[in-house]
């Protein structure tokens, strides 16, 4: 009974406190003159109207407007262009391919016992990364993800984007990075020099000196193997079986569940660099033997080969048409199985130097990353237009990396200067100053003539562009 009398209490005062507050705000809303009222609308009214009193100038007092002579072709010119798609020197040419696919060497393989060791997962740094900013010392219009914006280091080895969309950034001496936008969370393993997911969502990570780490993120273990070895590239395939190349020694293969481990035993497979695997699941192989490059083409059975000699060494890629594209020592090429055809890019196509990377944007473009420039060659293959990044992607014994992200961007990673980022399916847009040749950075005002020159007003100058001639004039002060 007792708490009965209790409760009817409480409850007493529970509604007394809310009467009076409900009582407190309607005395407000009394006291407030603005509460619940209507707009009131007031007119709107113009002042009484002044006359003006005009100032009448007799025109024999004007002096006479001066005039000077201006011959727009007889004006200086100077040599200025703009990173724009231009027709290549000459069409690109296909030639024979020296092949023989029936010409089938054996793989030979060596079965070893796999030492391994299993431990927790180190618990990674988070960091806040700043927003990416515009690179600098080039007219392309790229960002820039760097140490700058919170990277641990700017020589990126491999980057992966994961189904979730974010990305991991393996740097060779600032640990692994797993970015998402906006935070970044590093796990410190050095020397990376790849990266690779397997397709139960593990992650392979290749080390110089240290073997090769795989990192269970659902059971969160890391298993480290092959330890106190340099293990460059990994590649896992179709048939998940993990590829992976040791510096000068061997050319390994193994199972996602880390149960089997065999090495190559045929000769010349010790100085293996690159591999990939093709849209008909044969593996690529780039390896030095007797003292050639050669490249290794190993069938989807796993077990015969067929070797295509003197190819220079450097990353592989696969383009939509199944061309497969590699470093050539002077320039670009691209071999066809299919069609049993060779296709080399070259000085006589005006491309110049060798080719490191490769990448294909949406559109079918064709990117090719020598050293700090990008070549991009139109999806007919007749043009070609010029990047300048100046952030080297090939040092001795090093080579960057380049990706095409779910949204269609290019990610390309430096040795120097981090990640630089493009959008293909953007205007690939350039920005021009004084240092490409214009009179001014302050540009006031555009107009194209009936010859299509494009007049850039600024200041003091106006610069006339000839898009035919690649030339630039300027009408200035100093002429008048």
């Amino acid at each position: 009974m007792r708490k009965i009398n209790y409760s009817y209490i409480i409850g007493i005062f529970l509604f007394a406190t809310f009467t009076s507050c409900k009582q407190d705000l309607q005395n407000h809303d009394d006291q407030d003159p603005t509460a619940h009222k209507a707009p009131v609308t007031s007119s709107f009214e113009l002042t009484a109207p002044q006359q003006i009193d005009w100032e009448i100038v007799d025109p024999e007092d004007i002096p006479p407007p001066r005039t000077y002579p201006l011959d727009i072709d007889k004006l200086p010119v100077r040599p200025f262009s703009i990173n724009e798609f231009k027709t290549i020197k000459s069409p690109i040419k296909e030639s024979p391919l020296e092949y023989d696919p029936q010409k089938n060497i054996p793989l030979e393989f060596d079965t070893l016992a796999v030492e391994k060791k299993t431990s927790i997962l180190p618990t990674p740094l988070v960091t806040i990364m700043n927003k990416l900013r515009i690179l600098n010392g080039t007219s392309s219009g790229m960002l820039q993800l760097s140490s700058s914006e919170g990277l641990p280091s700017n020589e990126i080895r491999k980057m992966l984007q994961n189904e979730d969309g974010s990305y991991w950034i393996a740097t060779f001496d600032g640990g692994l990075c797993l970015y998402n936008g906006k935070d970044l969370y590093t796990y410190d393993y050095r020397n990376i020099w790849d990266i690779a997911l397997d397709q139960g969502g593990k992650l392979w990570v290749a080390t110089g000196n240290n073997g090769v780490f795989v990192l269970d993120f659902k059971k969160r273990t890391e298993t480290h193997f092959l330890a106190k070895k340099t293990i460059l590239t990994l590649l896992c395939d179709s048939q998940d079986k993990i590829w992976m190349i040791e510096w000068r020694e061997a050319t390994w293969v193994m199972d996602s569940e880390m149960k089997h481990l065999r090495r190559i035993a045929n000769p010349g497979f010790e100085r293996g660099f690159r591999l990939i695997e093709d849209h008909d699941h044969n593996i690529w192989l780039g390896h030095l033997s007797s003292g050639q490059n050669v490249l290794s083409v190993i069938g989807k059975n796993r077990e015969n080969y067929t070797d295509i000699l003197n190819l220079g060494p450097g990353h592989f890629f696969q383009d939509s048409d199944h061309r497969m594209w590699l470093s050539n020592r002077n320039g670009a090429m691209a071999i066809s199985l299919e069609k049993q055809t060779a296709t080399t890019i070259d000085e006589r196509n005006g491309f110049y130097g060798n080719a490191r990377l490769y990448e294909e944007d949406n559109q079918g473009r064709l990117w090719m990353i020598k050293n700090d420039t990008i070549k991009v060659l139109s999806k007919d293959r007749t043009q070609m237009k010029t990047m300048v990044t100046n952030s080297p992607v090939s040092l001795p014994q090093k080579i960057g990396c380049v990706m095409k992200d779910a949204k269609g961007v290019i990610w390309i990673g430096t040795l120097t200067k981090g990640i630089l980022l493009i959008d293909p399916d953007g205007p690939l847009p350039e920005h021009l100053d004084v240092l490409n040749g214009l009179t001014s950075s302050e540009i006031w005002s555009f107009e194209q003539d009936h010859r299509e020159n494009i007049w850039m007003g600024s200041r003091n100058n106006i610069d006339i562009y000839n898009p035919s001639t690649g030339t630039i004039k300027t009408i200035g002060q100093s002429i008048v």
